[in-house]
C-alpha cells in the first residue's frame, strides 16, 4: 500500500473511537463519519488528492503497485474523489490558490476521462502506449470525477466573478509537481476565461470517433465521457427543480445563492458567437455557454444520423446528452431568490427555448437518432432471444 493511501487507512483506524478494536473497512459507518470529518476539518495534510493521485497512477499502469483489492481501491477512488471536491470548493481561492484549484479541476477531468467506460478497462498512460488494462471499476468513480470537475469549472469558469486569487501555499504547490508526474497527459486551462477551449477540446472528442469510422475503443470511450460531463456541467448550473444534484452540491461552495443564481444565467446567456463588447452589468459572460453545447450536441447527432453503424455505443450518450440540455429551464428562473414559490415556479417553467436555437431544433437529426437507438434495441433484444 503506497504512502499516502497508507496514511489514509491509518487516519480511518484512529480518528473515530474504536471499542471493538476491529479494522475500519472504507464503506462502514465509522470510516464514512472519518471520512466526514476529514472533509470539514478541510483535510490538512492532503490526503484526499495525495491517495487519488496514488491510487490513479496505480489503475493506469505507471506504478506497479496494485496489491489492495480491487473493490477496496474502487471505493477509496470515489471518497478520495469526493473528498478533493469538498476540500477544493470551500478553499477555493483562499486557503488553496487559485492556480492550484485549477489544476486539481484539470485532474478530475482527467481521471474521469480515463476512469470512465462500461467495459471496465481504460487507457495506460505509462510511455504513452494504447494498452488496455482489464479493471473492475464501474463508472461510479468516473462519474464522481467528473462531477467535482463541472462543480469546479462552475466555481471558477461561469462563476468566475467571485473567484479570488488567493495566497502563495507551498504544499500546493509542491503538490502540483506530483500531479504533473502523476497525469502527464494531462490537459491544463490554466485560465478562468479558457471556457471556449474547453469546449473546444470537448467537441473534439466527441466528434472524433463520429466522423472516423476507423475510430479505436479509446477513441469512442472518452467520445461518451466527454458526453456525460458535459450533462454533469448541465446538472451543475442548471438550479431547476429537475437539478436535484446542484442543488445538494450547493452548500460545498460556501458561497451565497446569488452566485449560483448568476453563474446559472452567466452560462445560459454565454456562447461562442456572444460579442466581445456585449454589455452586461451583472454577467461576466464567458467565451462558451450552453448554445454551443447545443451546437455540440445537435453535430454529433447528424453525424451519428449519417454514420449509424459505426457509431452505436456512442448514440445513447449522445442522445442523452442532447435531451439535458433540451430540458434547460428556461422558465423557471434558476436559483431565483426573489421568494417565487415552488407551485408558482411549476405553473411558469414551459421550456421556451431562444429564437436563436430555431437553426438548431427544426431538423430530424434528433428524433431519427432516438428512433436508430430504438432500432438498434430491439434488434439486439429480438436476436437475443432467438
Amino acid at each position: 500500500m503506497s504512502s499516502a493511501v497508507a496514511e489514509l487507512h491509518h487516519y480511518l483506524q484512529t480518528s473515530i473511537k474504536n471499542n471493538h478494536g476491529t479494522t475500519v473497512e472504507i464503506g462502514s459507518p465509522s470510516a464514512l463519519e472519518s471520512l466526514q470529518q476529514l472533509r470539514t476539518t478541510n483535510d490538512p495534510s492532503f490526503l484526499f488528492i495525495r491517495s487519488l493521485m496514488e491510487l490513479f497512477a496505480q489503475s493506469s499502469g505507471q506504478n506497479g503497485n496494485v496489491s489492495m483489492d480491487p473493490g477496496k481501491r474502487e471505493q477509496f477512488l470515489f471518497h478520495c474523489s469526493l473528498g478533493v471536491r469538498d476540500t477544493t470548493l470551500m478553499n477555493f481561492g483562499s486557503v488553496y490558490p487559485i492556480h492550484y484549484c485549477r489544476m486539481v479541476r484539470d485532474f478530475l477531468l482527467h481521471v474521469g476521462l480515463m476512469l470512465g467506460g462500461n467495459s471496465g478497462a481504460i487507457l495506460s498512460l505509462r510511455n504513452g502506449a494504447n494498452s488496455q488494462l482489464p479493471l473492475p471499476y464501474s463508472n461510479v468513480v468516473a462519474m464522481s470525477c467528473l462531477g467535482g470537475a463541472a462543480a469546479l469549472w462552475k466555481r471558477d469558469g461561469w462563476g468566475a466573478s467571485s473567484a479570488a486569487v488567493g495566497h502563495a501555499n507551498a504544499n500546493c504547490d509542491a503538490l502540483m509537481i506530483i500531479l504533473k508526474a502523476a497525469a502527464p497527459n494531462l490537459t491544463v486551462f490554466h485560465e478562468h476565461s479558457s471556457c471556449g477551449q474547453l469546449f473546444s477540446f470537448l467537441e473534439s472528442l466527441i466528434l472524433r470517433p463520429i466522423q472516423n469510422s476507423n475510430s479505436s475503443w479509446m477513441e469512442q470511450q472518452h467520445s461518451k465521457m466527454a458526453c456525460h460531463f458535459l450533462s454533469c456541467l448541465i446538472g451543475e448550473l442548471g438550479g431547476g427543480l429537475a437539478s436535484g444534484a446542484s442543488v445538494n452540491t450547493a452548500a460545498r461552495y460556501n458561497l451565497p445563492m446569488e452566485f449560483h443564481r448568476l453563474a446559472s444565467l452567466c452560462f445560459e446567456k454565454s456562447s461562442s458567437q456572444t460579442p466581445t463588447n456585449s454589455p452586461s452589468k451583472q454577467l461576466h459572460l464567458q467565451s462558451a455557454g450552453l448554445d454551443d453545447v447545443l451546437r455540440i450536441a445537435m453535430t454529433a447527432l447528424n453525424g451519428i444520423v449519417s454514420n449509424w453503424s459505426h457509431v452505436t455505443p456512442i448514440a445513447q450518450s449522445v442522445i442523452s446528452l442532447t435531451i439535458d440540455v433540451l430540458s434547460w429551464e428556461f422558465g423557471l428562473r434558476a436559483w431565483d431568490t426573489r421568494g417565487t414559490s415552488i407551485v408558482q415556479a411549476s405553473i411558469s417553467s414551459l421550456l421556451r427555448p431562444p429564437n436563436r436555437w430555431s437553426v438548431y431544433l427544426i431538423r430530424p437529426d434528433f428524433l431519427g437518432a432516438v428512433f436508430g437507438m430504438y432500432a438498434q434495441v430491439r434488434e439486439l433484444a429480438v436476436g437475443t432471444k432467438e
